[in-house]
């Protein structure tokens, strides 16, 4: 192996473990945020991002709409979440998607 190709093979495992760590981080950072959710607050969270509307999370937990609604802004507040793409973001870093 030449110098050059040992040193972009060295580059590359550099580049690959720099990307593995920053995966790993972000999964870490949305394991401990999820951590902080109510068993229910996780059950609304796993539904809202599996694509159920509001109203289809409540009849499926049989719990109203409007307690759904204050579930939902509550996980989000913990979360750090200010969009449904927010939580999706943290949801798919958590590997829950």
């Amino acid at each position: 192996m030449t110098g050059d190709a040992l040193l972009r093979s060295v580059a590359a495992a550099l580049a690959e473990d720099s990307r593995l760590n920053s995966e790993n981080h972000r999964f870490s950072s949305a394991e401990s945020q999820l951590a902080r959710l109510t068993e229910r607050e996780d059950a609304v969270m796993r539904l809202v991002v599996a694509g159920l509307s509001n109203k289809e999370v409540a009849k499926h937990l049989g719990i109203s709409h409007r307690t759904v609604e204050i579930h939902k802004a509550h996980l989000m507040k913990k979360l750090g979440a200010s969009t449904l793409v927010d939580l999706l973001r943290i949801a798919r870093d958590a590997d829950l998607d």
